[in-house]
């Protein structure tokens, strides 16, 4: 499960279910208001001009608005009519245009019936917004949500955190398992690749492939010392004042720097055995920043690693010294 807070309320999710727990109510709710059905329309007696209509519903549940429901549309010529909504219950809010088309906006509905053109008030805020898909990752950044499901990258509406729209996501090559937002862009890995995605504002962003992948559940965020070196690259020591994503990949520990680079900080002084699933957490103890990472499941290499099944076979980390002896008669060793 991942889990993120905002204003007093915990988003969570898994591949298979989602939902928020608002701490200030104590309860679980869903993430996002589901849809409304299409709106079951008659004719009826009005003073709506003659022409095309289309009209939508809205689900308000304790403040929170979802999106449109399915479109309905309506025609007629001659006469003046109304509009008879047959399925409006409480909680509903009915979205008509004008005649002929257009914007969508909130009717003005006595009894059950829209027996008025409405006014160009207020306009539909929620056109084709939807509740999000279920993540294996997610992060806020930017104003928006930004979350892995499958191979899209899905972002939410700006500071709407339970909006988002069907068509915005940034596809990948691969399965996504973990975004790591940094000071101009995001880090976004698979479980092979790691992608920087360059920029603040999803349609200005810029793409790059930078390294391979990350073991899921491992990200945490760190503050670490300045100048720290590694694979080309180094955290200075003024860009060590901002924390940074730092997550186990299939050959140790790496920092992902606010430059959109990666620092490997065990590669070559450690050997690590990584397995397909993580966990972590950053702390400071006694002055000293450290990042403990745990790992489980399948290794994460498809070749296993011979000299980690020697030492296993051997039982020890480094095998003794041969011994030699020069002795006469008789003798034994053990």
């Amino acid at each position: 499960m991942n889990y993120l807070e905002i204003n007093n309320l915990v988003y969570m999710s898994n591949p298979y279910w989602q939902g928020v727990y608002d701490l200030s109510q104590e309860a679980v709710r869903s993430w996002g208001v589901a849809l409304p059905p299409a709106p079951d329309i008659s004719l009826v007696p009005g003073d709506l001009p003659p022409g095309k209509y289309s009209l939508c519903f809205t689900r308000v549940e304790d403040g929170r608005m979802s999106g449109n429901g399915p479109l309905a549309q309506v025609a007629w010529e001659g006469g003046a009519q109304g509009i008879r909504l047959n399925n409006l219950v409480p909680g509903y809010q009915c979205w008509i245009t004008h005649a002929g088309g257009g914007k969508l906006f909130l009717a003005e509905v006595a009894g059950e019936v829209i027996i008025s053109q409405a006014p160009q008030v207020k306009p539909l805020p929620t056109f084709m917004v939807t509740p999000p898909p279920c993540f294996t990752h997610f992060r806020q950044a930017f104003g928006r949500v930004w979350g892995c499901a499958g191979k899209h990258l899905y972002y939410s509406e700006p500071f709407q955190y339970e909006w988002f729209k069907a068509g915005n996501f940034i596809p990948f090559l691969e399965d996504l398992v973990m975004a790591a937002p940094v000071t101009n862009g995001l880090f976004v890995n698979s479980r092979t690749s790691t992608w920087f995605l360059e920029g603040t504002n999803p349609g200005e962003m810029s793409l790059r492939r930078i390294g391979g992948g990350a073991v899921p559940g491992t990200l945490v965020s760190a503050q670490l010392p300045g100048a720290v070196v590694g694979g080309g690259y180094e955290i200075s020591r003024r860009s060590s004042q901002l924390p940074s994503p730092v997550w186990m990949s299939r050959n140790g520990l790496v920092v992902g720097t606010h430059t959109g680079h990666l620092v490997h900080l065990t590669e070559a002084r450690l050997r690590i055995n990584p397995r397909n699933q993580g966990a972590g957490f950053y702390q400071v103890k006694d002055g000293i920043p450290r990042v403990t990472t745990s790992l489980r499941g399948l290794p994460a290499k498809d070749e296993p690693d011979g000299d980690l099944r020697m030492i296993f076979h051997n039982g020890r980390l480094f095998p003794p010294a041969p011994f030699e002896a020069v002795a006469t008669g008789n003798w034994t060793i053990n």
